[in-house]
């Protein structure tokens, strides 16, 4: 089969790409690769031949993608989130068109490598984190850390009331979430989380 560009690998037909894929899957490119898997007819088998590939998954970005495609075999994307980034797996872990089986292992490698970021990463990572990590967050001892998670939108406020009955809770967290105008009116009716 003929295929002149990268770009007409997207719009094959079902049966075209599977042809396609079978065809060439020693000669792929991975620019053919990502292409394939943006097709709209890739699906569940077509990715788990890719997948088998290890010339093919030795691409960052294939093993990225394989990750992220909604029609990926369980067993090929939980593989393949032990590979990937800290960038790549906090956007995962907070993209709703993930499958949660794939959204519970990222947040577990998240969760397992939190311990190895430096102040700045955990600061950038609070932000925008996923509710598994903010539950680790919470405890941060550092209030730059602590501070830029009271402004993440994930944040409940079942999470701050583990945090404030807890005794890990440092005079320091609960002063902020006091001066915190999203937290410190609730909670209890005279005001407060406490």
């Amino acid at each position: 089969m003929l295929v002149r560009s990268v770009r007409d690998l997207k719009s094959l037909s079902h049966d075209a790409l599977d042809s396609f894929v079978a065809e060439n899957l020693k000669h792929l490119t991975e620019d053919e690769v990502l292409a394939v898997l943006e097709n709209p007819y890739a699906n569940a088998k077509l990715i788990g031949t890719i997948a088998l590939n290890p010339r093919l998954t030795s691409f960052y970005s294939v093993r990225l993608r394989i990750v992220s495609h909604r029609q990926t075999p369980q067993a090929h994307a939980v593989k393949f989130v032990h590979y990937l980034y800290w960038p790549d797996l906090l956007r995962l872990s907070v993209e709703v068109t993930i499958p949660a089986t794939t959204r519970r292992a990222v947040d577990t490698q998240l969760i397992n490598r939190v311990h190895k970021l430096s102040l700045g990463e955990k600061i950038s990572s609070a932000r925008r984190c996923s509710p598994a990590l903010i539950k680790v967050l919470v405890f941060d001892r550092d209030p730059k850390v602590f501070g830029a998670l009271l402004n993440n939108s994930r944040l409940r406020e079942d999470d701050l009331v583990e945090l404030v009955r807890s005794s890990e809770a440092s005079p320091e967290q609960l002063t902020m979430i006091a001066g915190d105008r999203r937290w410190s009116s609730r909670g209890t009716p005279s005001g407060g989380l406490w």
